[in-house]
């Protein structure tokens, strides 16, 4: 047992290592510089086989145990040089406006950064890292390349303007449509289908290569694979109520969403679906709402339109 007092103290009580334990172990650590020791109180028994396997995958010194008054065992440790650096934070205080907290509060406290570390993983952005850690292979690491500067803002526009295609479209109200005009109906929503399709699956490829210190970006992203499968959902839905069965997948249009598919570049992805292809969509939701033959093809499309102004906004940011 090594004479050196210990700087820091910590009474667990009979808390086991991995059932409360390390919630008082961890902080205690992180207060103290490398070199620090910390006295660990516990009268659980188990800790005497765990605590020193956790301080050899943790790159800590565990020096020994010794019981002391009472029975308790005192477990003395002195934190690693490779363990996380204590510092002060220089986020400033995260506080809610007019009783509601948003995205965009937060980053005006936790800024994005201008590059991104590829140790820190998926460490949230301002944490505190651990040296040693492996590197993951994100390639979207700058915030001029991935995160637009309004990401928050429009976050926070996708969260609040959700809607549920099951309740909030007047289903009951769908008239049935003479022949022609039910084959025309189907094939406008079929087409429409298919080219949400795309915008689903084109942004789920660049997800996973968002280094996650631009969060946002990745979470508006999110949001609009949600809103891609809503308009999925609804267009499909009225094309089947024509009774005429869908429409036809055109060989023009295979082509076009299959190299809009292998574009490999994030802007240029970004470009070419969400201002070149959402925003033609635009012209044509409009033309639909306009002339929709009932109340329910007139709401969904009213509705898809509102999300996909939100995509070509990201788009052009």
């Amino acid at each position: 047992m090594s004479a050196k007092a210990a700087a820091v103290a910590v009474n667990c009580g009979e808390l086991p290592l991995g059932g409360g334990l390390l919630a008082l172990l961890r902080p205690a650590l992180n207060e103290m510089e490398p070199g620090g020791v910390l006295a660990v109180l516990s009268r659980a028994t188990t800790v005497r086989e765990d605590l020193p396997s956790w301080c050899r995958a943790e790159r800590h010194e565990y020096l020994g145990v010794e019981t002391i008054d009472g029975g308790i065992d005192r477990h003395l440790i002195v934190r690693g040089e490779f363990s996380v650096a204590n510092h002060t934070s220089n986020e400033s205080q995260l506080k809610p406006r007019e009783g509601k907290l948003t995205a965009s509060d937060v980053l005006d406290v936790a800024p994005l950064p201008l590059t991104a570390d590829p140790f820190s993983g998926f460490a949230p952005r301002g944490a505190r890292i651990e040296p040693g850690g492996p590197a993951y292979p994100f390639t979207l690491n700058e915030r001029d390349h991935a995160a637009p500067p309004e990401v928050a803002k429009l976050y926070d526009q996708a969260v609040s303007g959700q809607w549920d295609a099951t309740r909030d479209i007047p289903w009951d109200e769908v008239k049935p449509l003479p022949f022609p005009l039910a084959h025309a109906l189907a094939q406008v929503m079929t087409f429409l289908a298919e080219n949400e399709l795309s915008a689903l699956y084109v942004p789920a490829r660049f997800i996973p290569r968002i280094h996650p210190a631009y969060a946002e970006v990745a979470m508006f992203l999110a949001s609009q694979l949600a809103d891609e499968a809503r308009h999925i959902d609804v267009f499909l839905k009225r094309a089947r109520l024509c009774g005429v069965g869908l429409g036809t997948s055109s060989v023009t249009t295979s082509r076009s969403l299959l190299s809009l598919m292998q574009t490999e570049d994030f802007t240029e992805s970004s470009f070419l679906l969400s201002v070149l292809g959402e925003g033609t969509f635009l012209d044509l939701l409009s033309f639909i709402e306009r002339y929709a033959p009932d109340e329910p093809t007139a709401e969904l499309t009213r509705r898809a339109k509102n999300d996909e102004s939100r995509h070509v906004h990201f788009g052009l940011a």
